[in-house]
């Protein structure tokens, strides 16, 4: 049966708190945020997590394998049909109104699922559930991560009609489409809508961020630069269209709750909610309203800051991503005449084997210097052969300033295409040759990138970030430390007019109080280097 075709004319996205909810045999609940649209809400799949529903599971992967024709879709007879056991649904509006609601549909992004086996293969995502009854199952989460609901809100007015895939749910995706953002790009500013620990004191309260990097097959994964409490799976993404001052959909939070190895990361994961609806409507042969709303939308230039435009323009041609057999970290190039890359120490330490890429240039490289085992400063020069695309960067010409806002670009966690970029402010500055402390987000793979200004000019090499201990997974990655360009740079200028490496070697300091400070001495903390 069909329901009556939404008033596309009303709705607008907001935020909401999903809850699922078993009474029995024991009490299990499971909150997200989500996405409320008219009487629809978007929810990401990992509320039914906890409630062991392998049944579900198993069910979402037969259709992956072209299961009912190839559609990775639920809807609610089929789930009527499985004679599953669902918990009970509700949702939490503003102004604290608790309403229940009905799921509807069940839908699985391969492209997404895709990118988290292909992409992140060495992340671990931490889990919602609890006890070895479930750690059986951790192997399901992926396939949740992936996964996305339908629900309807539930009232005394309008009666509960089981209904298909067809009719109103693609009337529903196809105008929350016309308000998705549809061009991302490293850079973007967005504000999140969640609710801190699902209190509602904190309904929709609003954060603010970047993305870092677009990833996967569609552009279907974002990489967010946002420091959001944990269990935020379903906050919501806007940008600001600078045209009209309209808040377009950017995307959905996933996970904010992930390791790198044994490493915590700092970044958020979400779906890009363009490739989200567009993939909806595909699998229901429905691209021509896809393709209108793109049309009904060229005109709506995307807002692009400043560091977006600035990567384009010169940071992208100027950023390493250095390859070892053992690792990987970054770089950037700050000279072309001799070609010279500044990195980190620890990122070409007893290797052989060095290649860097930058853009479109692949090279090998070769070590010109690097800071002794047990020195401070931790900085490596590395000679290669670039091509006519790669650019170099400019050394700051004032000393940063507290508080000053700062952008790291490099290759933390991935080897992605182009680098990500992370937005902070300088949080601490100590005495001549100490440390810079920032807030950006700083992860393994990020060793060596630069901490630039706002136009684009280097102010540090990052280093490290602070650990509460070598073995611990305690890693505080918006606490990052840089090497600051006033350390290095009259000597790197020195050396490049002169050619001299002995230059290089007056590269340090036997001031106590400077070690101190960069061995974090009299502390409970260290330094990781990454």
């Amino acid at each position: 049966m069909r329901m009556p075709s939404l008033n596309l004319a009303t709705p607008k996205p907001d935020g909401v708190v999903v809850t699922a909810r078993f009474r029995s045999p024991k009490s299990i609940q499971s909150k997200v945020c989500g996405l409320v649209f008219g009487d629809f809400i978007i929810a990401p799949g990992i509320l039914l997590e906890p409630f062991m529903l392998p049944r579900l599971v198993e069910h979402i992967q037969q259709l992956k394998q072209g299961y009912k024709g190839g559609d990775t879709y639920i809807d609610r007879s089929t789930i009527d049909a499985l004679r599953l056991k669902l918990p009970s649904f509700s949702a939490t509006l503003e102004e604290a109104e608790t309403m229940p609601c009905q799921i509807l549909l069940v839908w699985s992004f391969g492209a997404l699922r895709q990118t988290f086996h292909t992409e992140l293969g060495r992340w671990r995502f931490l889990s919602k559930g609890s006890g070895d009854k479930y750690k059986a199952h951790i192997q399901d989460r992926l396939e949740l991560l992936s996964t996305f609901l339908v629900l309807q809100l539930q009232d005394s007015v309008k009666p509960i009609l089981s209904v298909g895939v067809d009719g109103v749910l693609v009337d529903l995706m196809s105008a929350v489409g016309q308000f998705c953002e549809l061009h991302l790009d490293r850079g973007l500013d967005v504000f999140s809508i969640s609710t801190p620990f699902f209190l509602h004191q904190f309904l929709n309260s609003w954060g603010k961020g970047i993305v870092s990097n677009v990833l996967g097959s569609e552009h279907c994964l974002l990489l967010i630069d946002l420091d959001l409490p944990p269990e935020s799976e379903g906050a919501i993404l806007l940008s600001k269209d600078c045209v009209d001052g309209r808040k377009n959909l950017v995307g959905m939070i996933i996970t904010n709750s992930c390791q790198f190895e044994q490493e915590r990361v700092g970044f958020c994961l979400a779906v890009n909610f363009k490739s989200l609806i567009q993939d909806f409507l595909r699998k229901h042969r429905r691209t021509y309203i896809w393709k209108c709303i793109i049309q009904d939308d060229v005109n709506i230039v995307a807002h692009r800051n400043q560091i977006k435009d600035l990567i384009d323009r010169c940071l992208d041609d100027c950023i390493a991503l250095i390859t070892t057999p053992r690792s990987w970290g970054s770089g950037v190039v700050i000279s072309l005449s001799p070609p010279y890359i500044l990195t980190c120490s620890h990122v070409v330490s007893q290797v052989k084997e060095i290649s860097v890429t930058i853009g479109t240039c692949t090279s090998r490289a070769e070590v010109v210097y690097s800071t002794p085992v047990g020195q401070i400063y931790d900085l490596a020069i590395l000679s290669f052969i670039p091509d006519a695309s790669v650019k170099k960067i400019c050394i700051a010409s004032a000393a940063p300033k507290l508080c000053e806002p700062v952008y790291i670009v490099g290759f933390p966690l991935l080897k992605s295409e182009k680098p990500s970029v992370s937005h902070g402010i300088v949080s601490h500055l100590t005495k001549s040759g100490g440390p810079i402390l920032t807030s950006c987000c700083l992860h393994s793979g990020g060793s060596g990138a630069p901490l630039v200004r706002s136009d684009g000019s280097l102010l540090g090499i990052m280093t490290s970030f602070v650990c509460a201990s070598e073995t611990s997974a305690r890693n505080f990655p918006r606490l990052s430390i840089a090497a600051s360009a006033d350390i290095f740079g009259e000597y790197l200028k020195t050396f490049l007019e002169k050619k001299d490496k002995k230059i290089l070697s007056r590269l340090t300091s036997n001031d106590p109080e400077v070690n101190k400070l960069w061995n974090l001495s009299s502390t409970n903390f260290i330094k990781c280097n990454l």
